[in-house]
């Protein structure tokens, strides 16, 4: 179940060349079997720390933002901390933890774009980012055994991770996100359309028939790690069209004819 805070589902079915927000949480699909075992990792007690890594694109905030979150804020305190290099990772870490918390509630950190303390090097603290970072984790971890950090990152710095946090013996949970497969691709198309709430908000949005099957084919020749947003551009193109239709329907011909401008637009957003 949703938290709270996610009221109604937003004024469109797909999002675009963008990330997911948690106000678009009721039309993310396709990745409900990755949203579980990332809320079972971090709800387990023997473990306080997660790498949370994928391929860039792979869609690793889409699913923290409208996956995990909404599912997790009415029982959780979480704070989301992306890494800006005027700063570095420490001082955004020790700039959540004076925020107000709920002492009844544990506390999830999430951290994002991690690999940029070695890729975009804070001036203040030069190559000593990742070292000071995990004895502020370490500390943190041992003050606080209801908390919990997340690490999000490119899957290319799995390596530097893992040896940081062993080098200490810090016991951590390596979490991948992989490229949506066969099943998660068809969620994420016709989702929208399999739930009568859904088809009532956007009056009664289908797909010919066929056509799911025929978009998951022709995304899995052309893409790998970036199958979600060429999905959602080629799925926003098709409702902008149609959206105004008295029963929108997405059909083979419409497909035919966004298809290439998606992939110009695909490429461009790269």
């Amino acid at each position: 179940p949703f938290s709270s805070k996610v009221k109604k589902a937003p004024d469109h079915p797909f999002v675009g060349p963008v990330s997911f927000r948690e106000e678009e949480a009721k039309v993310f699909f396709g990745r409900s079997s990755e949203i579980l075992d990332l809320h079972d990792s971090i709800s387990n007690p023997e473990r306080q720390l997660t790498l949370f890594f994928g391929p860039s694109g792979v869609g690793k905030s889409s699913l923290l933002f409208a996956g995990l979150l909404p599912r997790m804020q009415d029982h959780w305190n979480i704070f989301y901390e992306k890494r800006k290099a005027s700063i570095g990772l420490p001082q955004g870490l020790k700039n959540l933890l004076v925020k107000e918390r709920d002492p009844s509630l544990p506390t999830l950190i999430l951290m994002d774009q991690v690999e940029e303390m070695y890729t975009n090097i804070c001036p203040s603290l030069g190559n000593e980012e990742p070292d000071i970072l995990l004895e502020d984790i370490i500390k943190l971890l041992d003050q606080e055994p209801n908390t919990h950090i997340l690490l999000s990152f490119r899957k290319e710095f799995l390596s530097e991770l893992q040896s940081l946090f062993s080098s200490r013996n810090i016991s951590f949970l390596p979490h991948p996100l992989n490229p949506l497969k066969d099943a998660g691709i068809l969620e994420a198309i016709n989702g929208v359309a399999r739930y009568d709430h859904l088809r009532k908000v956007y009056r009664g949005l289908n797909f010919e028939k066929g056509l799911p099957e025929k978009i998951r084919d022709d995304i899995i020749k052309g893409q790998k790690s970036h199958v979600g947003p060429m999905l959602q551009i080629q799925l926003r193109k098709m409702w902008d069209v149609v959206r105004k239709d008295i029963t929108p329907t997405l059909t083979f011909d419409l497909y035919e004819q966004i298809k290439d401008n998606s992939l110009e637009e695909f490429l461009l957003q790269q």
